[in-house]
């Protein structure tokens, strides 16, 4: 599928790191399907687990390449590869819920969830982009019309109902409302005290 960059992301070396990965586990039969299809077999939780060599990773074809490292603003991409999650902007603002380390989070500057940062500066990504061949992001993927424009203000004061039903089957969900307050407040915080880049 590709090679592990020292972001440690997997990188498709023609879609870049900006792809989705998908599974579907059934014991139905599909027709149309060619070339190495493999027989149908039980379901995992009828059937024991066989166990199988471990799977080799492509070596990573990042080569002296560093940008990532120098452009994460935490510091949470390791020289030698590998990431400290509980550096990664992105930990702090969708796992941990909006619980940026105090003494961090003027490192989180204008950033309200998540951070691609590292992939953004990417050659892969750059090349990704450049190139022609990956179909366009399809509608259902894009920004809903009533979230293109959200103000900073609004989320300080959103309430667990206007979140529940305007971020319902979102990625937004997952940091809860009371994170994205927390994560509004300490880009709120950033803006006040000139802390934003």
């Amino acid at each position: 599928m590709g090679f592990l960059g020292k972001n440690t992301c997997l990188i498709h070396e023609k879609l870049g790191s900006g792809l989705f990965l998908g599974v579907a586990l059934t014991n139905l039969e599909i027709e149309g399907l060619t070339g190495n299809v493999p027989a149908p077999e039980p379901l995992f939780g009828v059937t024991a687990r066989r166990r199988r060599p471990p799977k080799r990773v492509a070596a990573s074809h990042c080569g002296s390449c560093t940008r990532c490292i120098e452009a994460c603003p935490t510091g949470a991409i390791a020289p030698d590869g590998g990431l400290d999650a509980g550096s990664c902007i992105s930990t702090w603002t969708i796992e941990w819920r909006g619980q940026t380390p105090t003494d961090r989070r003027a490192e989180q500057g204008g950033i309200l969830f998540g951070c691609d940062i590292c992939q953004a500066v990417c050659p892969w990504n750059q090349r990704a982009a450049a190139n022609p061949g990956p179909p366009p992001v399809r509608g259902e993927y894009g920004p809903l019309p009533e979230h293109t424009e959200i103000k900073l203000a609004d989320l300080l004061e959103l309430n667990d109902d206007i979140f529940r039903k305007r971020f319902r089957r979102t990625p937004l969900w997952r940091c809860h409302p009371e994170g994205l307050r927390a994560n509004a407040m300490v880009v709120w915080d950033n803006i006040a005290v000139g802390g934003l880049p």
